[in-house]
């Protein structure tokens, strides 16, 4: 993240972006992979997002700018926020997830043997 006292800037390397096709449009973004489509809508959020292209000494390829502009400490955090949040769809969209569910039995809940769902992943 760059730290200017008017501007909080991070970007998204393009290690991320190489494995999805990722659009931006008015803080809409859509990020499609092998694993299907997700878009998120950002514009709750006072901030510019723009996909670039740069092909400089430092960074070539394309990538995705999230900037808060005259922003206060809980501004600076949202650009944090944005990024991992775009992080977290690039690999929903990437990555393999198993999410399970099962009945189990438990004595402690209730005073009585009562039946909860669990949840688990692996």
């Amino acid at each position: 993240m760059v730290r200017d006292p008017l501007c909080f800037t991070h970007i998204l390397t393009n290690d991320f972006l190489r494995a999805v096709t990722a659009t931006v449009e008015a803080r809409k973004i859509t990020i499609k992979g092998k694993r299907g489509t997700v878009i998120k809508d950002f514009s709750h959020v006072s901030c510019e997002i723009k996909k670039m292209k740069q092909d400089t000494k430092r960074r070539v390829g394309t990538f995705i700018r999230i900037r808060i502009w005259f922003g206060g400490y809980k501004q600076s955090c949202a650009v944090n926020t944005l990024k991992t949040l775009i992080g977290n769809m690039i690999i929903g969209v990437t990555e393999v997830s198993i999410v399970g569910q099962t009945i189990a039995f438990s004595p402690f809940l209730t005073g009585g043997w009562s039946t909860f769902l669990c949840l688990f992943s692996f």
